[in-house]
């Protein structure tokens, strides 16, 4: 069991902490793009550029990097996974508008104490995307939303071809 107080073990996780907030951003900036920059903004990238900070002179990576708060980071990461690939959000969101009911209760498309088989998300993505007649690339080039609706169909299909025993 770590020891939370210690400085070393402190020091490794800020640092693991960087590395993966690093990696998220640089995942998701070449998919941002910022159309306008306040003067305050802008000022502000002119100091780290000044300061030669990493990264300041683009300024999406300026902005992603140093001029945003974390929850705001957070939200932005999340809503560009949910706008590129199959999330459980997306899934969801496709089966409230399907709105699935056996004998009046919904139907639950992630499987649960009863379900027979389970695997990675992917493995259900792939075998989806193969019953909606996509090659895996094909699937990977729809939107995030798309590929969600596909996923979740794919699901509802299969509850409902199990019965009644696995709904």
């Amino acid at each position: 069991m770590p020891d939370y107080n210690d400085a070393t073990y402190r020091a490794r996780l800020a640092l693991y902490n960087m590395r993966f907030w690093n990696e998220l951003l640089a995942k998701i900036t070449d998919v941002v793009r910022v159309e306008t920059v306040t003067t305050e903004c802008m000022a502000r990238i002119a100091e780290l550029r000044a300061a030669r900070m990493p990264n300041a002179d683009d300024p999406a990576r300026a902005i992603l990097y140093y001029l945003i708060d974390d929850d705001e980071a957070t939200s932005l990461i999340e809503l560009v996974w949910y706008l590129s690939t199959v999330t459980v959000r997306g899934i969801k969101e496709a089966i409230a508008r399907f709105a699935p009911h056996l004998r009046g209760k919904p139907v639950n498309v992630f499987g649960g104490p009863r379900a027979l088989y389970s695997a990675m998300p992917e493995f259900w993505d792939r075998l989806a995307a193969q019953w909606a007649g996509y090659t895996w690339e094909q699937f990977c080039e729809l939107s995030g939303p798309e590929q969600s609706a596909i996923a979740a169909t794919y699901r509802l299909k299969l509850r409902m071809e199990a019965g009644d025993e696995f709904a």
